[in-house]
C-alpha cells in the first residue's frame, strides 16, 4: 500500500500505530501528472480523501473539485482502475449548501461525477456526514478527536435520535 501526500510521512495522529508499517509513504504534488503517475504505478486501488476547508469559495472548489480530478484521472492513466472517493453525504448539501460553503459543495459534486464517469462500475463514493479522529481538537485543519467523535457518533445513532432526524428539517437531520 502507498499513500501520497505533501510531506511523504506519516500524518502525526498515527504516530506509534502499527499499520503504519504496512505503508509506503511517498511525497508528491497531484498536479504533477507525471511524477505521480510514476508514484502510483504498481497499485490496484486509488483512494482519494483530498480536499480542503474554509470560507474562500474558488478555493474550495478548487480544493474539493480540482485536485481530486487531477490525483483520479493521473490515478488512472497510472494503470489504476478502481476507486474509492470520499466526499459529503446529500443531506448535508441540502441543509448547508446553497447558503454555506458553497464552492466545497461543488467542487465535491465534480469529483463525484469524475469518479462515476472514469471508473464506471469500479468507482465508489463514500459520503459521510461526519469524520473524526486524531487525539486533540484543532481549527487547522478542523479536526474533532476521536473519544468525543466516536461519543458523538454512537449518541446519534441512537434509535430516539435517529427516528428524530427522520422527521426533522435537512439541517437538523444531518446527524
Amino acid at each position: 500500500m502507498t499513500s501520497i501526500s505533501r510531506r511523504g510521512t506519516p500524518p502525526d495522529w498515527a504516530a506509534g500505530e502499527e499499520w503504519t508499517d504496512t505503508v509506503t509513504w511517498k511525497a508528491g504534488d497531484c498536479y504533477d501528472a507525471d511524477a505521480t503517475i510514476k508514484l502510483m504505478r504498481g497499485n490496484s486501488v486509488v483512494v482519494s480523501c483530498l480536499g480542503v476547508i474554509g470560507f474562500d469559495n474558488d478555493a474550495l472548489e478548487s480544493g474539493n473539485g480540482d485536485l481530486n480530478v487531477a490525483a483520479l484521472t493521473t490515478a488512472k492513466k497510472a494503470g489504476i482502475n478502481k476507486a474509492v472517493y470520499v466526499s459529503v453525504a446529500s443531506l448535508v448539501e441540502e441543509a448547508f449548501g446553497d447558503k454555506l460553503l458553497t464552492g466545497y459543495f461543488k467542487g465535491k459534486r465534480t469529483a463525484n461525477a469524475l469518479v462515476s464517469d472514469l471508473f464506471k462500475n469500479n468507482g465508489k463514493i463514500v459520503k459521510p456526514s461526519f469524520i473524526y479522529g486524531g487525539d486533540k481538537f484543532e481549527l487547522s485543519p478542523p479536526r474533532v478527536p476521536y473519544g468525543y467523535g466516536g461519543f458523538i457518533s454512537k449518541l446519534l445513532s441512537a434509535g430516539p435520535i435517529q427516528a428524530i432526524a427522520e422527521k426533522s428539517p435537512a439541517p437538523l437531520a444531518v446527524v
